[in-house]
């Protein structure tokens, strides 16, 4: 069962975190992180970067329109930050329909099995190389 705005009643929440996401990344300015700490855990006591390490800078530098300082941080950054976007805004447009270009369930599932997997994998072989 789907509420007004066309999510389902158990996943708003989701689209509020990808929201608040999105627009923290626009409202923070670059100049502002470049002397901020690091402040992934892993990394901290570890010193391996983790698969995220990166993704702040690089979704504040891409929404500061800095692509390739963004790339330099996390390659993967300007395209997930870009997939943000396009997920929020087919769900204002479809809102009042059942149509998405994101399907829920088993449709949805391997394809974000295959890049949760790729992610991870690249990690490690950053952390190795």
């Amino acid at each position: 069962m789907r509420d007004v705005w066309g999510l389902p009643r158990d996943r708003w929440w989701v689209y509020a975190i990808l929201a608040a996401v999105l627009v923290a990344s626009a409202a923070i300015p670059y100049a502002s992180l470049e002397r901020a700490p690091v402040v992934c855990p892993l990394r901290a006591v570890t010193s391996l970067e983790c698969p995220g390490c990166g993704l702040t800078r690089s979704f504040v530098a891409t929404a500061d329109g800095h692509l390739g300082v963004a790339y330099g941080h996390h390659p993967l950054g300007t395209a997930l930050l870009s997939l943000l976007a396009v997920m929020i805004t087919t769900r204002v447009v479809f809102a009042r329909s059942e149509r998405t270009l994101f399907p829920d369930g088993p449709a949805a599932s391997w394809p974000v099995r295959m890049v949760v997997f790729a992610w991870v994998a690249w990690a490690v072989g950053r952390n190795l190389g």
